[in-house]
């Protein structure tokens, strides 16, 4: 299984590359819904939204970075300590609220996803996730991970 990235699509051992396939008008409609919705994370310095697709075109779930359901988005979101400690990514919150199986799925988000998260959209039989690249902390040893552990599962994956 390969892996995409926003220039190239590599296979391991050094096997020939091939360009990165354009994204269809649905991957730009989901991406676009990401980017827009991001801003409701309460988060003040990483604002994340993921939404989930079914068969392609209709969305089942949506999740925002932040604290859980009944605690209060307060001073404590500054906190940087108390934040990571607290705060529910907008992947797994999006996997929590979903009403359905989510196997054979898509996954979009506005940041790409770190190694927990990675390993709870494989748990969950999420087949494709695309996302633009993370800027969080320790982002490149983090989705290097989720990279890894995606194609290792068969799972396909788009950087950008």
């Amino acid at each position: 299984m390969g892996t995409w990235t926003t220039r190239f699509w590599g296979q391991k051992n050094d096997k020939p590359i091939k360009p990165l396939p354009k994204l269809t008008k649905w991957d730009e409609r989901f991406l676009a819904i990401c980017r827009r919705d991001r801003a409701w994370s309460k988060d003040p310095s990483t604002q994340v939204c993921a939404v989930i697709v079914k068969d392609g075109k209709r969305e089942i779930a949506k999740g925002y970075n932040g604290f859980p359901r009944l605690i209060k988005d307060d001073g404590r979101l500054k906190d940087k300590e108390y934040k990571h400690l607290t705060v529910i990514h907008a992947e797994l919150n999006a996997i929590l609220s979903a009403r359905e199986d989510l196997a054979g799925t898509t996954l979009y988000c506005s940041q790409f996803p770190c190694a927990p998260c990675a390993s709870v959209i494989i748990q969950k039989s999420i087949t494709k996730v695309v996302a633009y690249k993370g800027t969080y902390t320790n982002a490149e040893r983090q989705s290097k991970i989720a990279k890894d552990n995606f194609d290792e599962a068969g799972i396909k994956w788009i950087e950008l």
